[in-house]
């Protein structure tokens, strides 16, 4: 059950970001290629790849952390038996996202998004130079290291930030609770 839930929470937050895309604007055909050799030249497809791939690597934990927060309340022994389903499931759910981030629906979708987002933020004469920078050797160089300069820094980010997230967390749960609230708050994690 937690496992659909999960899966159904992902899948409706994807929806409603792609439902909520401004619509399609009409791209002039020179403008719609130089976006497809831009999105070419950084990789697009490759990119989104380890992006899933990393989101997949975060699914354990997610699972742990949201599976808690819906035990809370129940007793020791409930909680144990829905972290050992959910450890069963782990694998399961995580071919489910695999799937999904390699469905070619969804990443002609994330596709046509970015292309739409350069299109209507970027002129043609600006897009070629993105794409001339990333066909240059520092370009590469930048393609290639950024995914490891992300994992290096992003610990150390979520460390930085997380004390005024969880405060800010925290303080909204009070300040619902005070403000007729009628379950409890629980602080986050710290």
């Amino acid at each position: 059950m937690i496992k659909k839930c999960f899966i159904a929470a992902i899948a409706a937050v994807a929806f409603n970001a792609y439902a909520q895309t401004p619509a399609a604007e009409a791209l002039s055909d020179e403008k719609k290629a130089a976006l497809a050799e831009m999105l070419e030249a950084i990789n697009f497809k490759q990119t989104m790849s380890q992006m899933a791939n990393g989101m997949i690597q975060a699914v354990p934990q997610a699972i742990a952390q949201t599976t808690t927060q819906l035990s809370l309340t129940l007793p020791p022994e409930e909680q144990a038996k829905i972290r050992e389903e959910a450890n069963a499931s782990m694998a399961t759910s995580m071919q489910k996202i695999a799937e999904l981030y390699s469905d070619p629906k969804i990443v002609g979708g994330m596709e046509d998004i970015m292309s739409r987002a350069y299109g209507r933020l970027f002129s043609i004469a600006e897009i070629r130079q993105i794409t001339a920078f990333y066909k240059s050797e520092a370009g590469k160089k930048m393609l290639t290291t950024a995914p490891r300069m992300m994992q290096e820094t992003m610990p150390e980010m979520m460390t930085l930030s997380a004390p005024m997230m969880n405060e800010i967390i925290a303080n909204t749960a009070k300040q619902a609770v005070a403000k007729g609230g009628k379950t409890k708050a629980v602080s986050p994690a710290k």
